[in-house]
């Protein structure tokens, strides 16, 4: 009796499952729960590229950005500016081209000679010289006066300031001379040999090198070497100038050949307060002035220079 009044209990459990498969579940605060490699997010975004344009769209989006006008580059006016100087010839330089304002330099005339080429002729060379500082004073009151070859000479501040006074009165006396590429070899009774360089004077300085050394060549000697040849047209000096010029490199160096035979000549000759004066062959003067001694053996000359 009891069995037939139970209800079945299969049809509320069906209505129950029904219940719970359609219900929505709520959203996890925390996000989704990922289990597994295949779930996880993708690393890299997918770009849908865009199709390629056709010609009217480049077109139209180059007609919407028109051209700028480049601006023109800036250009420079110069500054007018003093010319100094000679110039020969067209210029090398651009029109436009800008440069500094030109600084004015004042310039001393000093000697100028011609250097004689070598094997072009055995004769010395020409004086062409002006005096050195030309228009300039001594502005010195002298009790001795200088000898009238020397007058001009001695005039210049310049030399006037090395070698001052003269301090005796001007006398003759013999001397030889000999002419070289680049200087000249005196000779004095006093048998004292001068060895005057000439480069540095005549590129445009004011003074060069001197040196005094003894003679002391005899006929014992050899007056030449054989071996040292010339070139041509130029000489080996002999006896006692060839003596210093064989056994000396820096005058050998410093002078060059011989251009011709030694000469002998009268000479004037005046001693100063720091040196002396002498003339030349050829009516040229030097004015010298020694760093040592007495007796000198190195200083400096002026010359040769015109009376």
């Amino acid at each position: 009796m009891l069995k037939r009044r139970m209800w079945p209990l299969w049809p509320v459990l069906l209505v129950i499952i029904t219940a719970c498969g359609t219900a929505t579940p709520t959203p996890d605060p925390d996000g989704p729960r990922l289990t597994g490699f295949d779930v996880l997010p993708k690393a890299l975004a997918t770009v849908a590229l865009s199709p390629t344009p056709n010609q009217p769209q480049i077109q139209a989006t180059a007609s919407s950005r028109p051209d700028t006008d480049t601006p023109a580059p800036a250009t420079f006016t110069p500054t007018p500016t003093e010319v100094v100087g000679i110039f020969m010839g067209a210029p090398t330089f651009a029109t436009g081209v800008f440069f500094p304002p030109a600084t004015k330099i004042k310039m001393t005339l000093v000697a100028v000679v011609t250097t004689p080429v070598p094997g072009a002729s055995s004769a010395p060379p020409a004086v062409n010289i002006v005096n050195v500082n030309p228009g300039g004073s001594s502005n010195q009151n002298c009790s001795v006066s200088p000898a009238p070859e020397f007058a001009r000479a001695a005039g210049s501040a310049l030399v006037a300031q090395k070698i001052g006074c003269p301090k005796a009165v001007p006398v003759k006396l013999n001397m030889v001379m000999q002419s070289f590429q680049n200087g000249f070899m005196f000779w004095r009774d006093t048998k004292d040999i001068f060895i005057l360089a000439t480069s540095a004077f005549r590129g445009g300085g004011t003074s060069d090198t001197f040196w005094r050394v003894t003679d002391s060549w005899n006929s014992s000697l050899p007056a030449s070497d054989p071996s040292l040849v010339p070139p041509g047209g130029l000489q080996q000096p002999v006896r006692g100038f060839g003596y210093v010029w064989r056994n000396n490199a820096n005058f050998r160096n410093a002078l060059g050949w011989a251009l011709g035979s030694e000469q002998s000549y009268q000479a004037t000759w005046q001693d100063f307060d720091r040196g002396w004066m002498m003339s030349a062959n050829n009516g040229s003067v030097f004015a010298l002035s020694p760093n040592d001694g007495p007796p000198p053996t190195v200083g400096v000359h002026f010359g040769p220079m015109a009376q």
